[in-house]
This record gives structure tokens, sequence and C-alpha cells, in this order.
């Protein structure tokens, strides 16, 4: 399989997931006890955006090169 497309596919799943876990949990909304809609947070975003990256990219290497980075 080519590396693009193993890359995209993990990152587009990792993506959806981070979607999901932020419209059940809020994962990147501001930590306040508010009763209004939460606002969302520039670290926890900021967070979920490197991880992302870095999560997709070492899954990518793994699956190319069968070995750990």
């Amino acid at each position: 399989m080519e590396p693009k497309l193993i890359y995209l596919s993990v990152l587009i799943i990792l993506f959806v997931m981070i979607i999901v876990l932020q419209l059940k949990y809020g994962i990147v909304s501001d930590n306040s006890t508010s009763t209004v809609k939460k606002s969302y947070s520039y670290s926890r975003v900021q967070l979920a955006w490197w991880s992302l990256i870095l999560l997709s990219s070492i899954i990518a290497i793994i699956f190319k090169t069968h070995n750990l980075p």
C-alpha cells in the first residue's frame, strides 16, 4: 500500500475520532463550570491537532517499514 494513502487514511480516521469525542465528551472545549455553551480551549485544540499529526505519521511509518521509528 502506498505511504500517502496510509497516512491520509489514518489522518482521516483520527480526525473523525476527535470530532466524535468532541461531540460526546467535549475534549477540546473549555473546562469551566458554566451552564452556557462552552467555548473552545486553544491549548486543547492545539494538543488535539499536534497529536493527530504525530500519531498519523507514526502509524504510517509503522505500516510502511514494519518497524517502530
